[in-house]
């Protein structure tokens, strides 16, 4: 009986701790969101006279495209690259004193980190196309 009772009080204590984590993650992922958008739109447009002058000497249109989906590519591994380790650690470390209070075992996310390692691929993927059409149009016509 008086494990029911431990176990309710945990209950009642985690659920709140969820909601405002998870409303504190969308919150960040938005504003990552937004940031990485506007940071690979304004690379784009800065970088416009660049790519005219690449299709002046022979670049074809596949073939800039080819190289921008190769940035995003290789944009989204250096993220990765230093943004994983970051988030494990901070993880573990955000996850120690949850674990003094509260007897729960901490296991690595892979599910979320499966998750958000598609998403950085298809976020700075599908950026650059939101750019182009804009580049385009302001140096050719």
């Amino acid at each position: 009986m008086f494990g029911f009772i431990k176990r309710e009080r945990l209950n009642i204590a985690i659920v709140p701790a969820l909601i405002f984590m998870y409303s504190f993650v969308v919150l960040l992922m938005l504003i990552g969101f937004t940031n990485v958008i506007r940071t690979m739109s304004t690379n784009v447009r800065m970088r416009s006279r660049e790519f005219a002058i690449l299709q002046s000497v022979g670049m074809t249109a596949a073939g800039l495209k080819q190289m921008l989906n190769l940035e995003s590519v290789l944009c989204s591994m250096k993220a990765l690259m230093y943004g994983l380790p970051v988030g494990i650690i901070v993880s573990i470390f955000i996850n120690l004193p949850i674990r003094s209070v509260f007897p729960i075992p901490y296991a690595l996310p892979w599910l979320a980190i499966v998750l958000c390692v598609l998403a950085v691929f298809l976020i700075t993927w599908s950026t650059y196309p939101l750019c182009r059409p804009s580049t385009a149009k302001a140096e050719y016509h």
